[in-house]
């Protein structure tokens, strides 16, 4: 994923909540990227992964096909990011990819391309906002 100035003019999603805000920001090749800023705490951290899945079924139903996001490996956020994102596989998530570079936890995740989906009538696709 290219994260260059593409980038720069693309809108800009914010999810607030105690203690923690998500800014997602969307690329021109179907792509999303997500920012985490947190207060100290477990509940901060809950607070934000809760704001991350969020954000990811949000990108999802906004067209994106990958969302790239990176983690402090020393935070509990990561822990409960990684868990949330973890319950998303099969709703929406179709893979998640970690890689460790020191201190930070590289993260991808590959999404369902909603333009393929086929929707009974009156269906709605679950927490999506679709």
């Amino acid at each position: 994923m290219r994260w260059g100035a593409e980038m720069l003019d693309r809108p800009v999603a914010e999810l607030v909540g105690r203690g923690a805000e998500v800014h997602t920001r969307y690329g021109q090749d179907l792509s999303a990227r997500i920012e985490v800023r947190y207060e100290e705490g477990l509940h901060a951290a809950r607070v934000a992964a809760r704001l991350v899945r969020q954000a990811v079924l949000d990108a999802g139903a906004s067209g994106a096909r990958t969302v790239q996001l990176t983690l402090d490996v020393s935070s509990p956020v990561s822990g409960c990011v990684l868990g949330e994102l973890h319950d998303l596989l099969g709703r929406g998530v179709v893979d998640i990819r970690v890689r460790r570079a020191g201190g930070t936890l590289l993260t991808d995740v590959k999404l369902v391309d909603v333009r393929t989906l086929v929707r009974a009538p009156g269906a709605t696709l679950v927490g999506a906002g679709a």
